[in-house]
């Protein structure tokens, strides 16, 4: 239960300090932690299989939308040197 708390800690500061890898170990972390939880309660069904492949389509969707902003500021920032 404590790994919830800090690992929200570790992302909140990582944001407020600008810090990256800090946010990935926190990231990392809670990640683990609902991995191991859904492992621990969800084992004699489906649960497991399906917690897997919906936290997998969300990580694909997350990275998309990354992908997407990461041009979207790339292309502001030519479009601001440019005049």
């Amino acid at each position: 239960m404590y790994v919830i708390g800090i690992a929200a800690a570790a992302m909140a500061a990582s944001v407020a300090l600008r810090n990256t890898p800090l946010l990935a170990l926190g990231t990392l972390a809670m990640s683990g932690y609902l991995t191991s939880v859904a492992a621990r309660y969800l084992h004699e069904s489906l649960g497991v299989s399906s917690a897997l492949a919906i936290t997998g389509m969300l990580i694909i969707g997350m990275l998309i939308i990354g992908l997407a902003l990461l041009g979207a500021m790339s292309m502001a920032l030519i479009a601001g040197r440019g005049s």
